[in-house]
């Protein structure tokens, strides 16, 4: 565009935060404030119009936007006189960068007027005051309406809507027959069965058969089942699977769960944690620090493997499967299989271990077994009731009532912080003589004392959920126990060790098949098991 001589060159900012606030590639709002707020002002010219479509002015700097970055260079080299936007928040929302754009642009010898505030100046000390709380309270807005967005979606999740994203593997979105607000169709998520079923195989094979993600990728490959993207399966994306809380009928949100819901329910509670919980015990950290529950195991006779350790040097055992060549007193070479653990640091270097360096594999899995079995024994022969009364151990709390303290304390703060909210905009529009660095130096700790509040309430709030799950994830394992002592004796090898890592936290052997075992938490929780650790000391 040209222009006389006599008019000032104007250039216009338009900008909104989401994309979905465009109308036909054009901002026609704020385009329409801006001219009309132009006509009155006879000695202007707009000369260009710059528009900023899905940039946050509260989430990015001013250095990252590029339309700001064009602004400033033209500024710094005179290409135009004044800078028009709709509102002083349009030029951003950070306190931390956006005063000091407008005072380069000053110093440029650039005006700022808005179409609502008038000229944006930066003369006197008080204009900076003044153009600081201008940028505060936008800032503050900014946090508001985040905080209502994810408010909103958390309450819709909360009433079991479909809120939008990637739809896991198990579930499917279908039409409900209602619209929103804007008269946009609302969709529901619902259970896929035919992939829940393959869910339910994947939780099982690593919760009852001890499988790892690999092996599970690899197999559900080799039957020809694909994942949702009907890309083939990867070990990563079954470890993403089994993490995802929506398979206990859980949707998460800013970073929260909410309840569970019956209609999206695929695994229970207790197995989906259970499957992290060996999964993860499966990373590569030092071997000291694992426990066998969590290898996966493919060799049947490895019982132990994982969880069998060495009485002299303390060192895990390894499983190795030896064959013998032995030449008889006629000639004929005979082989011989055997099924051993055995300590490498006594093999690699004989003055680390002075313990034996070798365990016959079935003499020590025999000796378990027998325990094993003792224990299911055990467990048949007493009442459930009993058994999970000794579990709880339960004792009154006064969770309602620090939640209810809690609730109170948030309420409080925020009615604090929004009490010196409501004073900063009084004080800045004139309407009450208040001192404003009170209000700046009152603010940081209300809002302190907020943040402390609210996180209060949730640890208080999560104390209750993990004592009202405390009977349910007892009522769980007692009930996996009884199922074990049922199948134990007919399962597979794989579910057999697998029903074994549970139960057993370390078996040590030593010297002489000298052999101890120490029951995991599981076991001891239900029953005082001295007894079978005593017996488990057979040579």
């Amino acid at each position: 565009m040209s222009t006389r001589a006599d008019k000032k060159r104007v250039w216009c900012l338009y900008r909104v935060s989401t994309l979905g606030q465009v109308d036909k590639d054009d901002i026609p709002m704020q385009k329409a404030e801006c001219w009309r707020f132009k006509e009155t002002h006879p000695d202007w010219e707009i000369t260009n119009e710059v528009l900023e479509k899905g940039v946050s002015g509260y989430k990015k700097k001013a250095s990252e936007r590029e339309a700001l970055g064009t602004i400033m260079e033209a500024a710094r080299r005179k290409e135009f006189d004044v800078l028009l936007v709709y509102m002083l928040d349009r030029l951003g929302r950070r306190t931390d960068d956006t005063p000091v754009v407008i005072q380069l642009l000053c110093q440029f010898g650039i005006e700022i007027w808005t179409t609502r505030e008038g000229q944006i100046k930066n003369e006197t000390h008080s204009d900076e005051l003044v153009n600081f709380l201008h940028t505060w309270l936008a800032s503050g807005e900014s946090k508001k309406t985040s905080m209502r967005v994810s408010s909103g979606r958390r309450e819709k999740m909360e009433n079991g809507c479909y809120t939008g994203g990637y739809v896991a593997f198990g579930y499917d979105i279908k039409n409900a027959g209602r619209v929103n607000k804007k008269g946009q169709p609302v969709k529901d998520l619902v259970i896929n069965e035919e992939e829940a079923d393959v869910v339910r195989y994947i939780f099982h094979l690593i919760v009852d058969q001890g499988w790892g993600t690999h092996r599970i990728a690899n197999h559900l490959n080799d039957k020809g089942i694909k994942s949702k993207r009907k890309n083939d399966w990867r070990a990563t994306t079954i470890r993403s699977l089994i993490e995802n809380p929506i398979y206990t009928g859980r949707m998460k949100a800013g970073g929260k769960l909410t309840h569970p819901f019956d209609n999206l329910c695929i695994i229970e509670n207790e197995v989906f944690h259970k499957a992290i919980e060996i999964v993860k015990g499966r990373a590569p950290v030092r071997a000291e620090e694992r426990h066998g529950a969590m290898f996966s195991i493919t060799k049947k006779e490895a019982l132990l493997n994982g969880l069998i350790y060495c009485g002299s040097c303390g060192s895990r055992l390894g499983f190795n499967h030896c064959i013998d060549e032995k030449t008889l007193a006629n000639g004929e070479k005979r082989h011989y299989e055997r099924n051993t653990y055995r300590c490498y640091k006594k093999i690699d270097n004989r003055k680390v271990c002075t313990g034996q360096s070798t365990f016959m594999a079935e003499r020590v899995n025999e000796v378990v077994l027998k325990i094993v079995r003792r224990f299911f024994q055990l467990v048949t022969c007493t009442p459930k009731e009993d058994m999970l009364n000794a579990a709880l151990n339960c004792t009154n709390n006064i969770g309602s009532i620090s939640l209810k303290h809690a609730e109170m304390a948030v309420k409080e703060a925020e009615k604090a912080v929004a009490v010196l909210e409501e004073e900063a905009v009084k004080a800045l529009m004139g309407e009450k003589a208040l001192d404003v660095s009170i209000i700046n130096d009152l603010m940081p700790k209300k809002k302190a004392m907020l943040e402390a509040a609210v996180e209060h309430l949730a640890s208080i709030r999560i104390e209750i959920e993990a004592e009202g799950a405390a009977k349910e994830k007892c009522q769980y394992e007692l009930q996996s126990i009884h199922t074990w002592a049922d199948t134990f004796e007919d399962a597979n090898p794989d579910i057999k060790r697998m029903i074994i890592a549970q139960l057993l936290e370390r078996v040590t052997v030593q010297r002489g098949y000298k052999i101890h075992i120490d029951m995991s938490i599981t076991a001891n929780q239900f029953f005082n098991t001295d007894t079978l650790s005593k017996t488990a000391k057979v040579s």
